[in-house]
């Protein structure tokens, strides 16, 4: 059984109620992405080149295997009002951010900003889909800082460059103790030095990924922790340094001259789909994205009102139809929101996202009647197989088909645990298909299976109400007793994605549950020499 876990963020403000954007949105589709984009098509294919080309380059360094892909969807705006269209709450100096929630898992980014931000949230995406390992949290941020860092440059790729603003911290001189940075989450970290948490993070696997021996050390350190060792201890044992001496290792790493890690290939040329979006995604794109994401209670009546102020202006056009069923569905007239999404299924029979929510409502009414739950229960089953058919590997669709089973006679079948492991397998970085599938493991009495895929969001470098359930599910797992219920878990997520972002330190993207990584395969390109910035 593979993969791990993440879940990301929530909330929400009212849109103001200026008129429809002058902009044209392009959809771009690639082997792994789904990029959406109001600014010009030639910048946004090459956008799309250059994360095929970092895509592939990850594949490159690290034994990854084959597996079902899910295209991430990336949303390239112009600036932090269009980031805040989808989630308002986040600080002003946040460039991008990823977001996990059950109805999706996409990533917005600044158009014509550096790329570290997206760059390194895809790599815990990456790192989610293709790993397993529970790993300490200064080494998830770590890796992912590393390969920000990444230059692509007429198709060729280079690991090892160095963040200046991470350089710039560090230049300070006053880091964070090595003890805090094994032992602590950022989170965890309290004071000034939080601001050097992700800088060192950089510059430890930086030293580490740039020797092969070292490579190696880091690898039994890893393989140490997971075997229960605490991390200072298995720091110590696997380099025979302290601390300290590893804080001198650093800081004379840091005053010399470092290694890049070149790839002589060539990258193969990308084939990239690029069509024309209906001129109501000016309007309604962004807003349907924020519906997916948990809003304040009081925050909803007034997002409905705009929902429907905008999606008037464009009849029949199907995405003002799905936006306005959502946001009825969600937080308006139930009755008007079933109307759009029926006219919607008319002129489109096989729109999934519009039998999901149909699936949902009536999931909902099946936990709300007692009366008629086999009725509901029934017509979201059909209305997901309808989903299914259309698209059988969307993630949101087989969690839904294993959650209106819970209850059924013999569940969970193996057909059950196939419905909610292809779940995980296709969304690894969302908690909810992790504590679900477990839960549904532990149903069927196999708890060392549902023990195997936890620790991951147990450990979870952020924390929060999802690796708590995560901690407790395992914990009943090792001790066999009943699994947490379907409400418990559900309710972890969704205070989960209530949430907001730590306040992120300058260079940081915002980011919720974040990935676990593998260190980095020996080197065996050719590398090049450089020094660091020297210190101010």
């Amino acid at each position: 059984m593979r993969r791990l876990s993440s879940l990301v963020l929530a909330a929400i403000v009212l849109i103001g109620s200026a008129g429809p954007a002058l902009a044209e949105w392009r959809r771009a589709e690639s082997r792994n992405f789904i990029v959406y984009s109001d600014g010009r098509e030639g910048a946004l294919r090459e956008y799309v080149r250059n994360l095929e080309i970092f895509d592939t380059a990850l594949r490159t360094v690290l034994p990854v295997e084959d597996g079902p892909i899910r295209k991430l969807p990336i949303y390239l705006v112009g600036g932090r009002q269009a980031v805040g269209q989808i989630h308002p709450y986040l600080q002003r100096n946040v460039g991008g951010v990823y977001i996990a929630t059950s109805e999706d898992i996409f990533a917005v980014a600044i158009r014509n900003i550096d790329e570290d931000i997206l760059r390194h949230e895809y790599v815990h995406h990456f790192m989610l889909q293709n790993f397993t390992a529970a790993y300490p949290a200064w080494l998830v941020e770590g890796f992912a800082e590393y390969y920000a860092a990444t230059e692509i440059e007429d198709g060729a790729v280079t690991f090892g460059a160095f963040n200046l603003g991470r350089v710039a911290q560090l230049s300070r001189g006053d880091w964070l103790p090595i003890e805090e940075l094994l032992t602590l989450r950022g989170d965890q970290v309290r004071g000034g030095d939080r601001y050097t948490y992700y800088p060192v993070d950089w510059l430890m696997t930086h030293w580490f990924l740039s020797d092969p021996e070292r490579s190696r050390q880091l690898q039994a350190y890893v393989d140490d922790v997971g075997r229960g060792t605490p991390s200072v201890e298995a720091m110590q044992g696997a380099t025979s340094l302290t601390p300290d001496q590893i804080r001198r290792e650093l800081t004379r790493y840091f005053s010399g001259r470092v290694l890049k890690r070149e790839l002589s290939r060539d990258f193969p040329e990308p084939e990239i789909t690029v069509t024309r979006l209906s001129p109501a995604a000016d309007d309604l794109l962004l807003i349907n994205q924020r519906l997916k994401i948990a809003t304040p209670e009081a925050d909803r009546a007034g997002v409905v009102t705009e929902v429907r102020r905008r999606a008037a202006r464009h009849g029949d056009d199907p995405l003002a139809l799905l936006a306005l069923g959502h946001a009825e569905l969600h937080f308006g007239d139930p009755e008007a929101g079933v109307a759009s999404l029926t006219r919607l299924l008319e002129l489109q029979p096989n729109h999934v996202e519009a039998l999901q929510l149909m699936a949902t409502h009536h999931l909902r009414l099946a936990r709300e009647s007692s009366d008629g739950r086999a009725t509901q229960l029934n017509q979201a089953i059909r209305l997901l197989g309808r989903a299914y058919q259309a698209d059988p590997e969307n993630y949101h669709t087989l969690m839904l088909l294993g959650q209106a089973r819970e209850g059924a006679p013999g569940y969970p079948t193996e057909n059950d645990l196939i419905t909610w492991q292809t779940a995980f397998d296709l969304a690894p970085q969302l908690a909810n298909t992790r504590l679900g599938f477990a839960r549904a493991l532990m149903q069927a009495n196999r708890p060392e299976e549902a023990a195997a895929i936890l620790p991951a969001l147990a450990n979870a470098p952020h924390g929060g109400p999802a690796a708590e359930a995560a901690q407790d599910l395992l914990t009943r797992a090792e001790n066999g007793q009943a699994p947490l219920s379907q409400e418990e878990i559900d309710a972890a997520g969704d205070r989960q994605s209530r949430e907001t972002p730590d306040t992120p330190e300058p260079g940081e993207g915002a980011e919720g549950d974040t990935p676990n990584p593998e260190p980095d395969a020996e080197p065996e390109e050719p590398q090049s020499e450089e020094s660091f910035p020297p210190p101010a």
